[in-house]
């Protein structure tokens, strides 16, 4: 068995020997819980107030994991902080692209193309802050408004004053599939009857990431997997932009003490082509930390929980015909490390447990994703198109 390959499936964590001779940090990390105040020394988010150097967030929608969430929170955290000042000093800026400055001169990301507007000069763009902010350069960077993205589907760049830019929030119905079958749909009406859709996941044979590599990525072959539900939309009669935050709301059981949610969103094409519209990481709710400032609060097996992914966020043009899918699992390995769902730390335990776990859909638990909307077409235009190419 090839070293790495080993090394994923190695439970428990802790008792990994690989890395103790190149990266024993690894085990200090396993050893703090993700609510102990041990992890401060690596979070921001309460510390706004004690940076004061001009700051360029810069991140991708492939970026790796946390990439958008972190660089549209911190962007958000300064500009609260520094409310006051009458020169804020902080940009967002948001392509379509996977981690690393290479990605930002390419015009694809993983499987998907995006169109030469796509690939901008890096250290143009990079240089031109800093010659403003550290040698005083007057290049019209303090004029340019505070928020730049690239909405994939049109691969256009858009200009903005805050982010989220603002938009309509449209709430799509989970409606369960057929007995037997694994698809459901999404739909604007709320289901009127009791409907209860599940699913067995199995830590031991866990949804796997066929891709090893960021960025968008086809994956309709997961609809054949009886562990992975998906819910369709009818094909689009008009392009749907949405850009922002996408809010989960599932309600869920499980005859479990914990497990993993995942809620993926997807860009169906008529072809059959589903690309993700984000990195793995941003779509994962760990049910036992959903009060995160709680701690770790196990499940009651059989209770109805309302749970779902916090940080999801794109911009994202469902063109006419193509429908919006919602995929929905127990894992995605190895992007995150397998849960056993028996309440016990794969830090420190190898017993795998198989559980099932329940979505409910009706007036009641009414199971939905709320997706940030722009309303489009002749004379519906909310942001003003960036003309100024970014490339060199």
């Amino acid at each position: 068995m090839p070293a790495a390959t080993r090394m994923l499936n190695s439970l428990p964590l802790k008792q990994l020997a690989d890395l103790r001779g190149v990266a024993p940090y690894y085990y200090d990390w396993l050893s703090h819980p993700a609510e102990d105040p041990w992890w401060d020394w690596a979070e921001l988010r309460n510390k706004y107030s004690r940076v004061h150097a001009a700051v360029l967030n810069f991140s991708g929608w492939y970026d790796d994991n946390y990439g958008p969430e972190g660089a549209t929170t911190n962007f958000n955290g300064l500009l609260k902080s520094r409310a006051n000042d009458s020169e804020k000093r902080t940009h967002l800026l948001l392509g379509p692209w996977v981690h690393g400055v290479e990605a930002t001169a390419k015009t694809t990301s993983g499987e998907r193309e995006f169109g030469p507007a796509a690939a901008i000069d890096y250290d143009e763009v990079v240089l031109g802050w800093m010659d403003h902010y550290l040698r005083g350069a007057d290049n019209g960077i303090d004029k340019e408004k505070p928020v730049r993205y690239f909405v994939m589907g049109d691969n256009t760049w858009r200009n903005a004053d805050s982010w989220p830019p603002p938009a309509t929030p449209v709430e799509y119905y989970l409606r369960a599939p057929r007995p037997g079958n694994n698809r459901g749909t999404i739909s604007r009406e709320k289901p009127a009857h009791r409907q209860v859709t599940a699913f067995v996941s199995d830590p031991g044979n866990p949804v796997l990431n066929v891709y090893d590599s960021s960025g968008a990525h086809d994956y309709r072959k997961l609809a054949e997997r009886s562990d992975v539900l998906l819910f369709d939309s009818a094909p689009m009669e008009r392009d749907l932009e949405v850009t922002g935050s996408i809010a989960v709301k599932l309600f869920v059981s499980c005859d479990c003490r914990d497990f993993d949610l995942w809620v993926r969103l997807l860009d169906l094409s008529p072809d059959g082509t589903a690309f993700n519209l984000m990195s793995p990481g941003l779509d994962v709710q760990r049910a036992s930390y959903r009060k995160m400032k709680k701690g770790r609060q196990l499940l009651r097996p059989g209770k109805i929980y309302e749970l779902g992914p916090a940080s999801l966020l794109t911009s994202n043009v469902f063109q006419k015909g193509h429908r919006i899918r919602v995929q929905i699992s127990g894992s995605f390995f190895p992007n995150f490390s397998r849960n056993l769902q028996n309440g016990e730390l794969e830090n420190d335990s190898a017993r795998l447990q198989k559980a099932t776990i329940s979505i409910y859909s009706d007036r009641r638990y009414p199971s939905r994703v709320v997706l940030p909307s722009i309303l489009r077409g002749p004379g519906k235009a909310m942001f003003q198109v960036t003309k100024k190419a970014f490339a060199a």
